[in-house]
């Protein structure tokens, strides 16, 4: 009888750091063959295509809802299982910050790239909607974009890095192009995550808007307030905003700071 590793062990065999980058790099590429890429095909969502159009009745003050996107998490057959490898590989990002040319073990780039290779599905296909965990993952990616943390080695004297970051890092070398792979995948992410952000934005906005038009009434105990009717004074097509509407704009300002904050 054929015996098949389990997503615990394959998971156990990510996380250790005792094992060769290449071994976990194996183990991450079963996961995702046996678990992400059949669940981002059930998850059903796209958030490329869920995002373009919105019916006037159905716009709410959640932008997810209003855009009839529910939780994905609720409808694919191991949620459990990507919840557990999104956690490994957050852990694992805010773990590997610091990008080094000289590996102390072949691979730990290679690692590090295919970790963000498996976000991105999970980006694009509704597994990431918590705005910390977005904002967290967005401050990890921008630390690995960030050239100033990049080293030679891992032991590597004060002169050594400021070498390296001047001269070392811009030659064409194996070391450099590993690095620039990993660079290149934290690129696209940020620009997945942007993006959600910006579609989220716009749900809110457009609620607000809606509100503002009709006049909604909206009851005092639910989580969101639309903006009030000074914001209105913005909808009419004679209001010139000028320096005499300091309050005016200030509320504009607040509305569209909310927009981007959960």
């Amino acid at each position: 009888e054929l015996e098949y590793v389990t997503f615990e062990e394959a998971l156990l065999c990510i996380n250790d750091d005792n094992f060769h980058p290449l071994l976990r790099s194996a183990y991450l590429d079963f996961a995702i063959s046996a678990f992400v890429d059949y669940n981002v095909e059930e998850s059903g969502t796209d958030i490329d295509n869920i995002w373009h159009s919105y019916f006037w009745g159905e716009i709410v003050p959640n932008p997810m809802q209003a855009a009839g996107v529910g939780d994905t998490f609720e409808v694919i057959p191991n949620a459990e299982e990507i919840r557990a490898l999104q956690a490994s590989i957050r852990l694992f990002l805010a773990q590997n910050k610091i990008l080094y040319a000289e590996e102390e073990l072949e691979g730990q780039n290679e690692l590090l790239t295919e970790m963000l290779s498996v976000m991105e599905p999970l980006v694009s296909y509704g597994f990431y909607w918590n705005y910390e965990d977005i904002i967290e993952i967005i401050n990890v990616l921008i630390d690995i974009l960030d050239g100033t943390s990049d080293r030679p080695k891992a032991r590597s004297s004060s002169k050594e890095v400021v070498k390296y970051q001047t001269k070392g890092r811009y030659k064409t070398s194996h070391q450099n192009r590993n690095i620039f792979h990993v660079k290149t995948k934290a690129v696209t992410l940020l620009h997945l995550f942007f993006k959600q952000l910006a579609y989220m934005a716009l749900g809110k906005f457009i609620y607000d808007f809606k509100s503002l038009s009709v006049e909604l009434e909206v009851s005092p105990d639910e989580e969101f307030t639309p903006a009030n009717e000074t914001l209105a004074l913005l909808l009419d097509e004679d209001y010139e905003l000028t320096t005499e509407n300091a309050h005016h704009i200030e509320i504009a300002r607040e509305r569209l700071r909310y927009y981007f904050t959960e």
